[in-house]
């Protein structure tokens, strides 16, 4: 009895489930995933064989219904089946782990699957070359926790260059993302001077000192931009001064007087062709000896003359002498780093030691730095610089 109701229950689901499937489930099978197939239909019993010559017919397979004879006669019934109780404890097994199936199918399909899309966070431009960004400004405002280094920029030519984005800077203004051009620091041991200027060790300061050795003249060093365009400038430098260096003297004096010339003895830093005027740092002779034409226009003595017009105010002037100037290398008091400047003398008071310049229109040239002087027994040294672009 127990198996009878087995076989009716798996022959009722059987039918249950090919209908269902072969109509709505299959349905939205086919619209929500390709494995969630139903099987096909079953195929009709076959009838018993007739007896011959009046014999009763040979009985179907086991567990079918007998299939009636020929010539009127009843085929024979299936012989009764009787299973062990471990057969039938099995057979329970396998009906329930089809149930099993069965109902994870309709489940299947009568529910629809959907994957998710992984975050990968934010991927911002500039940490390959085939991923650069157009700027170190378009890098922080893609997401501002990037740190300060190398990234990829793509200049106005198409190509990409590997530079310094300096992320955190607060010397150059209330903006950030400046790319770093020109860098120079003698402190590191491991440092050479770039081409153009001349190493120097005095007393155990590295320096890099001019290359030329006439009259009212400029060693010059070109910094490359790439193309990369930009409308701000910032930077800062640290020098130290040898013998009587005489601020805008070549400029008032000796007929120095455009910006392609020797019109400082100090550095000048312009960029394009022709020349535009960024920043200039001047070396004045003295603190607090009165030098004409020799001390800076911010020194409080009355001589001293006003900066070249294409100068104006953006210049640093300082000395590292105090008294009548010597033969010698004043290591003891740097340039250009707005502390100890004489007394009542504004010159400190001027911003330093960083400048920050916004352009009259954007440029992409490259930034020239030159140490001009007009005597050739003077000379300027110089340990740090930097310069960033925005």
């Amino acid at each position: 009895k127990m198996l009878t109701l087995t076989v009716k229950l798996l022959v009722a689901l059987t039918c249950f489930t090919a209908v269902y499937l072969s109509t709505e489930a299959a349905d939205t099978c086919r619209a929500t995933t390709t494995s969630c197939v139903p099987g096909p239909p079953g195929r009709d019993g076959r009838d018993g064989q007739p007896g011959r010559d009046g014999s009763d017919g040979v009985a179907g397979p086991p567990g079918n219904d007998g299939v009636p004879g020929r010539d009127g006669r009843d085929g024979l019934p299936a012989p009764a089946v009787t299973l062990s109780d471990a057969d039938e404890q099995r057979l329970k097994a396998d009906i329930l782990e089809m149930l099993r199936e069965e109902l994870s199918m309709l489940q299947c399909c009568n529910s629809t699957q959907t994957t998710p899309t992984p975050d990968t966070g934010t991927q911002c431009n500039g940490t390959s070359e085939d991923n650069s960004a157009t700027s170190c400004k378009a890098i922080y405002e893609c997401d501002p926790t990037t740190p300060s280094g190398y990234y990829w920029i793509r200049n106005s030519t198409g190509g990409a260059v590997q530079v310094y984005c300096d992320m955190e800077t607060e010397n150059c203004g209330n903006v950030t993302g400046w790319r770093r051009v020109a860098n120079i620091d003698m402190t590191n041991a491991s440092n050479t001077c770039p081409e153009g200027l001349t190493y120097t060790v005095e007393s155990s300061t590295r320096m890099c000192t001019r290359s030329h050795t006439v009259y009212d003249r400029c060693s010059s060093v070109t910094f490359p931009t790439y193309s990369v365009p930009y409308t701000k400038v910032c930077g800062r430098a640290r020098g130290y001064q040898y013998s009587g260096t005489s601020s805008f003297y070549g400029y008032h004096i000796r007929g120095q007087t455009t910006l392609d010339t020797a019109y400082v003895e100090g550095l000048s830093v312009t960029y394009g062709s022709p020349r535009k005027h960024v920043w200039t740092f001047a070396a004045e002779r003295s603190k607090d000896n009165n030098y004409v034409y020799g001390n800076c226009p911010c020194n409080p003595h009355p001589s001293s003359p006003a900066a070249p017009s294409f100068v104006g105010e953006d210049y640093f002037c300082e000395s590292g002498n105090t008294g009548l100037f010597e033969s010698q290398w004043y290591l003891d008091d740097p340039l250009w780093d707005s502390q100890g400047c004489a007394s009542g003398s504004p010159c400190c008071d001027r911003g330093g030691p960083w400048f920050t310049t916004t352009l009259s229109q954007e440029a992409s040239s490259d930034i020239e730095v030159r140490i001009c002087l007009s005597f050739p027994e003077y000379n300027i040294g110089v340990d740090q610089l930097e310069i960033y672009t925005y």
